[in-house]
């Protein structure tokens, strides 16, 4: 099973080598491609930014051009005013013959509204046809008046011949409408009349629009391309235009596969770098998949983010090279994978950003953009080594921008580089601006890496032991006494780890939040029954030990509600592993010889990694050292070593790969940092009269 277990991770890590090479081969590609561009076709992605290698006329560009210009003129049109004007005498012709039938006063009125329909030539409603036959000569007179006023205003901007442009004329009528004061009545009569005497008024002038054309046509001038014109930038989708104007500037004459197996010997290298430093430095990531697949991860990410910087040469930045993060990759890989990965990791960042920064197609890498890469990479890993804030990654940033300047200075002296000041200004301002974004982009990649792989950077657990973290400051609010608690079992805890490899700042951290949920019910536990009386004397044992047992699970409960990472819950949720406890079985004991052991221990499971066996010890030590009334040394040993002792054989520590050696050295870090003053805690009773009670 251990050799087919092996060959899984072998096997594993196989498959990460050939993903990753993957990656770097076809981000690279386009960087070594030949300047001859045969092998493309319509829909590929350009590998490069391609530009014209000379001056030539494009005749059909510029045949395009002038026809869409002519296309682009808009139809000439003519305004025919004598419509305007006979609808006006229409307009005057209706509304004197209203005028007329109203005052006929022998007329009944459905014959009024019978001649009125004779007289209008439109189709009104009934309702408006009642109307005019009731309005007096006064309104009708303002009614004409109105109505000739907005058809003159409406039409005179002119109104094609199509049904859209006459709708919208005669939507217009209501604009016009809204400052008259009419009746409703009179109103709606007067916007239906309105807009039916709105028709078209201007028609297409062929001629005009020709000759609009033409000039249009003459004023496109001719379309060369020139020397260094971009013909198709970089991943953007090849079409038929793009080859053609390649075939005319002659960049579709042969192919080359040559600088494809280059890229891929040199992509083989870099891997086989990667594979001989880590195994000749015994790199944990050799062993360890999960920190394999993270470091493979930062690679690619870099390599990517290189890649997203290389737009800026396609954008005609100069230089631009100087402004890619490369030492995010280092700083990356020495907060969460050790210093020395991230110093070999800087030659590979190095190497692959000379390619993709290369501005001279004449060679294969930019060494200036090698070297400004390198060292910067290796100082933002040697400064960020230890970081413990979030501070020190910014200010590790800031070396790295300072680094860049000066091995940008010494090229630049060396080189008797001309330009600008203007020019050589902005590339510093792009080797300072390189060392900020690594800095920044480490800040903001970190989270997500210790999400995804589960890890605990120092800045992490830093940030979680910050006083004012809302959980602790419940601790120490609801049950100050348990916070103390916790603050000695981190201090006992955190020399105990380090003094045997383990992590000693997660043990710290860890212990903080191990008895968090004893905030659910304080008072119940005894360090902070402070001038009350113990609520355990007045309920059972049985609901003793409910309450007792309860406050890992919800530690966990509150923990994962705070999104805490795995590692502190697991600390919350195991420290008690499956222990006994013994002062209330002993009370239930006394009161029914029935009582099952099991039924009062702690549910587990037992700790499962070093600092939390480790939490687990220093827990029970500070309680019951604290317990006892001016403790001698010796009687602390005692103590110290029979908690130990009894953890060993309760089977506390069977799953946990703490040796014996190991917690031989863990009693003795133990008993030195014991030394000192202790503040006085009710004694628990001894195991002969009812066993250790927990706190």
């Amino acid at each position: 099973m251990k050799a087919e277990g092996n060959w899984k991770r072998k096997g594993f890590q196989i498959l990460l080598y050939v993903s990753l090479g993957l990656v770097f081969f076809f981000l690279m590609i386009g960087h070594v491609k030949p300047k001859t561009y045969e092998n493309l076709h319509v829909g590929d992605e350009a590998p490069e930014r391609i530009t014209s290698p000379k001056i030539v006329l494009d005749q059909e560009a510029t045949e395009r051009a002038r026809e869409k210009a002519a296309r682009e003129v808009l139809p000439e049109y003519t305004l025919n005013n004598s419509i305007t004007e006979n609808q006006k005498k229409n307009l005057d012709v209706i509304f004197e013959k209203v005028k007329e039938i109203n005052s006929d006063t022998s007329l009944r009125q459905s014959d009024r509204i019978k001649a009125i329909k004779e007289a209008i030539p439109y189709q009104l409603t009934d309702e408006s046809y009642r109307t005019l036959a009731t309005l007096p000569v006064e309104t009708i007179f303002t009614m004409q008046y109105v109505t000739k006023y907005i058809v003159e205003e409406i039409m005179k901007q002119g109104v094609k011949d199509s049904s859209a442009d006459l709708n919208a004329a005669r939507e217009r009528v209501n604009e016009q409408l809204v400052t008259v004061e009419l009746a409703s009545s009179a109103r709606k009569v007067t916007q239906e009349l309105a807009r039916l005497s709105i028709v078209p008024n201007i028609s297409f002038d062929a001629e005009k629009t020709q000759a609009k054309k033409e000039e249009a046509r003459a004023a496109v001038e001719d379309i060369y391309i020139y020397e260094n014109d971009v013909i198709v930038n970089y991943k953007e989708p090849i079409t038929s235009e793009h080859l053609r104007k390649m075939k005319l500037v002659g960049l579709m004459d042969s192919n080359q596969m040559e600088p494809y197996l280059g890229l891929a010997l040199f992509v083989v290298m870099l891997l086989a770098m990667v594979w001989f430093y880590t195994h000749q430095a015994k790199s944990s990531v050799v062993a360890n998949n999960l920190q394999l697949l993270m470091y493979f991860v930062i690679l690619a990410l870099e390599l990517v983010l290189l890649k997203i910087f290389t737009l800026g040469k396609s954008l005609g930045y100069a230089g631009v090279g100087y402004l890619a993060p490369v030492a995010f990759g280092s700083i990356m890989i020495a907060m969460l994978l050790g210093t020395r990965l991230a110093y070999f990791s800087s030659i590979l960042f190095a190497l692959i950003s000379g390619i993709l920064f290369n501005e001279d197609r004449n060679q294969i890498f930019e060494i200036d953009f090698v070297l400004v890469s390198f060292i910067g990479a290796v100082v933002g890993a040697y400064v960020v080594a230890g970081a413990h804030t979030r501070s020190k990654i910014l200010r590790a940033g800031i070396f790295v921008s300072l680094t860049n300047m000066a091995v940008m200075a010494m090229l630049f002296l060396l080189n008797n580089h001309g330009g600008t000041w203007k020019e050589i200004l902005l590339l510093f301002a792009f080797g300072a601006a390189s060392g900020i974004l690594s800095g920044v982009f480490t800040l903001g990649f970190m989270p997500f890496f210790e999400a995804a792989f589960g890890i605990l950077s120092p800045v992490k657990l830093i940030e979680l032991s910050n006083p004012n973290q809302p959980l602790l400051r419940k601790l120490l609010l609801e049950a100050p006494g348990t916070y103390h608690h916790s603050v000695m079992v981190a201090n006992l805890s955190e020399a105990a780890c380090e003094a045997v490899g383990a992590n000693g700042l997660l043990a710290r951290v860890g212990s903080y939040y191990h008895d968090i949920g004893k905030t659910k019910r304080p008072s119940f536990f005894i360090e902070n029954q402070m001038g009350i009386d113990n609520p355990h004397d007045s309920i059972t044992p049985q609901l003793s030990k409910s309450i007792i047992t309860a406050h890992p699970y919800d530690g966990v409960k509150m923990l994962k509600e705070y999104k805490m990472p795995k590692a502190i819950i697991d600390i919350a949720e195991q420290h008690h592993g499956t222990s006994l406890l013994k002062y209330f079985y002993h009370k239930a004991l006394k009161e029914n010889d029935q009582v099952k052991e099991e039924d009062f221990r702690y549910p587990g499971p037992k700790p499962q990694f070093k600092e939390v066996a480790i939490v687990g010890i220093c827990d029970s030590v500070e309680a019951a050292v604290r317990s006892m009334n001016k403790p001698t040394l010796e009687q602390i040993e005692a103590l110290v070593r029979k908690i130990i002792k009894d953890k060993l054989d309760d089977g506390q520590l069977d799953e946990c790969d703490l040796t014996l050696k190991e917690l031989d050295v863990i009693y003795h870090v133990i008993i030195e940092t014991l030394k000192g003053t202790f503040h006085s805690r009710i004694e628990y009773p001894t195991d002969a009269e009812m066993g250790v009670k927990e706190a």
